[in-house]
């Protein structure tokens, strides 16, 4: 049809890489999903926190996963008894504290050092491990601290709902 035939070795050396890429690409797990799996156990850069947002939700760990060139996850292990109807009442406050430089590199002008990444949460559960996860972009390289809180919006306005406000300090991304 073509004009050219394919030898039979050239046949079954194209056919063997084909099928190692794929068993390769069908086999690799997601550098995420694997540390999530583990409840972040032997991720080095997860840190431990172990204090209370609210009610019954506590903060067990912190950790930011690098998922592409500017998008980061910043994920939240919270304690393994937590139901997603006392979670999906509030909403996730993070406020980062960025030192001269990496203020510079926000989506925005502003005087202040801040930069918030707060989102309605979803429980995802892992294994048995109970998470909030927040995929942010940003060019941001460091935050100086990044604090951690429960709020709600009712009739389109904020409302504290008296939980502890968590600290993290020293995040690299």
């Amino acid at each position: 049809m073509w004009g050219f035939k394919i030898s039979n070795w050239a046949m079954k050396n194209l056919l063997f890489v084909t099928m190692l890429i794929l068993c390769f690409l069908s086999c690799e797990q997601d550098f995420l999903t694997e540390h999530l799996e583990t409840g972040l156990e032997d991720y080095n850069r997860a840190r431990p926190v172990g204090e209370k947002l609210i009610n019954n939700i506590r903060l067990e760990k912190f950790a930011i996963f690098k998922t592409d060139k500017d998008t980061y996850s910043l994920v939240l292990k919270l304690n393994d008894t937590v139901y997603m109807e006392e979670i999906e009442k509030y909403h996730v406050a993070l406020e980062t504290i960025l030192n001269d430089e990496n203020k510079s590199l926000r989506d925005y002008e502003a005087e202040h050092n801040k930069k918030g990444f707060n989102f309605k949460p979803v429980l995802k559960k892992v294994n048995g491990h109970n998470y909030l996860i927040n995929e942010i972009e940003t060019k941001i390289k460091r935050f100086e601290s990044i604090d951690i809180w429960f709020y709600m919006i009712e009739n389109d306005v904020y409302k504290s709902v008296g939980g502890n406000r968590i600290q993290i300090r020293n995040l690299g991304l």
